[in-house]
């Protein structure tokens, strides 16, 4: 799949997200996308890790707790 056909689709689906998203009250919104968010650090741990050194590097004065909440 070409890069432009890739980008297409992400923001065709991240379209359709908001789309959902925004009429839910945002004590709802926030634990939905908690709830996303843990589901794709589980399906994705190389990336994690890529943004957890990327945090570590940028604020070496943050706990490792800070960091990866």
């Amino acid at each position: 799949m070409k890069r432009e056909e890739r980008y297409a689709i992400e923001a065709r689906a991240a379209a359709i997200v908001q789309a959902l998203v925004r009429p839910l009250p945002r004590r709802w919104a926030l634990g939905l996308g908690r709830a996303l968010g843990r589901l794709l650090a589980d399906l994705d741990p190389r990336h994690v890790a890529i943004a957890a050194e990327n945090l570590r590097q940028a604020f070496p004065h943050w706990d490792e707790p800070r960091r990866l909440r």
